[in-house]
């Protein structure tokens, strides 16, 4: 169990310098943060397994819902009003 949650916390870390170094299009940016999250499901679900305790997961999984939501309404509105979603095209506080 510990070896697993170690694999697991690497590849967080591992996601997040993705996130961070080479993200050109909100969509990329959506689906990185999708894994995260679903790694840190994993995460929390390995230790309610072992704590016997499911109320984090019943707080996560409502989270994750409205970030997936937000992300996508987000990236519609994105599309909708630019054209594309490239990120270095955005400004979102003004010119």
């Amino acid at each position: 169990s510990c070896t697993v949650m170690n694999l697991l916390m690497i590849m967080m870390l591992f996601m997040f310098i993705s996130l961070f170094s080479d993200s050109t299009s909100m969509l990329s940016c959506l689906l990185k943060l999708e894994g995260i999250l679903l790694v840190m499901l994993l995460i929390v679900f390995l230790l309610c397994l072992k704590f016997t305790d499911i109320s984090a997961l019943t707080l996560l999984l409502p989270l994750m819902v409205c970030e997936a939501r937000l992300g996508l309404s987000t990236l519609v509105n994105c599309i909708r009003f630019n054209g594309n979603d490239k990120l270095n095209n955005l400004a979102f506080f003004g010119k």
